[in-house]
């Protein structure tokens, strides 16, 4: 359209050139316009909310008959009227009157469906006369329903309401008459009061309403025909015999299942068959714990598993006989123990101490094998000791038997170190270290001179004192025995031999004279 207004402007007249191509250009300026609104007001219409479903009218009907899509238009109000119209009538069907009057006094004039709406509104305010649930009330809104002729569009509606309110009044009727009946409170005239308002069907306006009213007044006869007996059981069980307990047990038994005492009459019978059964196996519990304090546990364990699973003191029975297990679990340990002991050697006092080690620690046991387990530490460390006299290796290794934990480890670890030391070899000498002589610097030329003749031999004199040959000095001289081994095992060192003195004749006197004179 636009490319054909442009072409008039082509055109060799005035009157085409530019009166019709303005005209011709606001059109299709409006047919923009209106398109745009008539796509706003889609948009609206589709998404089913009542308000915006009106907002889509609104904007249609700004679309005017000179507009292209003016029809277009029309046709988008009519079914948004028609689709309020439609809300309408659920709204109707789920007794929201107030929201049917909402919407009928919104409808547009321009949907023309004007006995629609008039109808909308009449069954709306007899909807609300309706909802009190009075029989006067529910009369005045038959009578509004009536006034719809058979030509009117809601008439089958109109007599869908009349139907269900006739039999609402009824139902209405039944409940007074019902309610008259059970005001006095008599277990037979509560029965005619669940009688009465028995008739009202399934599907009646009143049905849940009814149910209501029957279990109300179920409970009630329950209540009165029961209570006696709960009162009797109680008195029974306030004597507080096995005997007495019993009686109250079958007389609370009278309440069946499903009745509004059953749960009290189930909760008292757990706590008079509680006491019953206390008072029959507390005797058995009683003589298993004397039994236990005179150290016969194995009769103590036997007389309390005499109670049985799901009696009353089972589970402190079974907790009493846990405990005296663990008691005889740590007996057997520590009488095996002991006779491991009995042998007296390193490895049968480490093996005793395992297995007192293994005596529970909640156990009265538990005490007498922390002392026997140092005890045989203790002798463990003397049976080294006295093995250190002739193989300390021996005495290490048996050392080391001596557990952590125990009060002679400590002292044990240090006599194997000090062990450790003696067997340890001494450290090498220092080798000494050889300095380099220094060399003289060399001597000037001797001068050889002659040697003068021999001179003839002297004559000795011989004097009053002789002098002895000066002897040499002499040093101790080791010589090494053979090793001598003690019977601890240690090997002995060599005795060092001094040397062999000399002692001079009496009235001799003796000059030393050593060797490198």
């Amino acid at each position: 359209a636009f490319r054909e207004a442009v072409r008039l402007t082509y055109v060799d007249n005035d009157y085409w050139a530019t009166a019709k191509y303005n005209q011709l250009t606001d059109k299709i300026k409006m047919g923009r316009e209106d398109s745009a609104k008539l796509d706003k007001a889609y948009e609206l219409s589709r998404s089913g909310n009542i308000e915006k479903i009106l907002a889509a009218i609104e904007k249609a009907k700004e679309i005017t008959e000179q507009s292209y899509a003016y029809k277009e238009a029309q046709d988008l109000i009519k079914d948004s009227g028609n689709k309020l119209v439609e809300i309408a009538q659920n709204k109707l069907e789920q007794g929201k009157w107030s929201e049917v009057l909402d919407i009928a006094y919104k409808l547009p004039e321009t949907i023309k469906v004007p006995e629609l709406k008039s109808d909308l509104i009449d069954l709306a305010h007899a909807l609300s006369r309706a909802e009190s649930g009075t029989t006067w009330d529910l009369e005045e809104a038959i009578a509004s329903a009536q006034k719809l002729g058979s030509e009117r569009p809601l008439y089958k509606k109109g007599q869908q309401l009349i139907s269900r309110w006739q039999r609402e009044v009824e139902d209405v009727a039944r409940l007074e008459r019902a309610r008259t009946y059970a005001t006095s409170g008599l277990p037979s005239d509560l029965r005619l009061a669940v009688a009465e308002v028995e008739q009202i069907p399934r599907g009646n306006p009143r049905y849940e309403e009814a149910r209501g009213e029957i279990r109300d007044w179920t409970r009630q006869i329950q209540l009165i025909e029961d209570r006696p007996f709960l009162e009797r059981a109680a008195q029974l069980a306030s004597y507080g015999s096995i005997d007495s307990l019993q009686a109250a047990v079958q007389e609370a038994r009278k309440i069946s299942r499903g009745r509004s005492l059953y749960q009290e009459a189930q909760s008292k019978i757990n706590q008079w068959s509680r006491s019953i059964q206390q008072q029959e196996d507390q005797p058995y519990l009683d003589q298993a714990r004397t039994l236990a304090i005179r150290g016969d546990l194995y009769a103590a364990v036997a007389t309390a598993q005499q109670i049985k699973a799901g009696r009353a003191l089972y589970n402190e029975a079974q907790s009493k006989v846990r405990s005296w297990k663990l008691e005889l679990e740590g007996q057997q340990r520590l009488r095996e123990a002991y006779q491991i002991a009995e042998a007296g050697t390193p490895q049968a006092l480490r093996k005793a101490i395992r297995v007192a080690r293994q005596v529970p620690t909640s156990t009265k046991s538990r005490s007498e094998a922390r002392t026997v387990v140092n005890r045989w530490s203790y002798k463990i460390l003397s049976i080294a000791r006295s093995r250190s006299a002739y193989n300390l290796s021996e005495s290490i290794a048996i050392a080391n038997i001596v557990p952590s934990g125990t009060r002679p480890y400590q002292e044990a670890q240090r006599q194997i170190q000090s062990w450790r030391k003696i067997l340890a070899p001494p450290p090498p000498p220092p080798v000494p270290v050889r300095r380099p002589r220094p060399v003289p610097p060399p001597s000037p030329p001797q001068v050889v001179i002659p040697k003068p003749a021999p001179s003839p031999p002297s004559v000795v004199k011989p004097s009053s004192v002789v002098k002895p040959p000066s002897p040499v000095r002499s040093f101790p001289i080791v010589v090494p025995p053979p090793e001598v081994t003690s019977p601890s095992g240690i090997v002995k060192p060599p005795t060092q031999l001094e040397p062999p003195r000399f002692n001079p004749p009496a009235g001799r006197k003796i000059e030393l004279i050593d060797a490198d004179s």
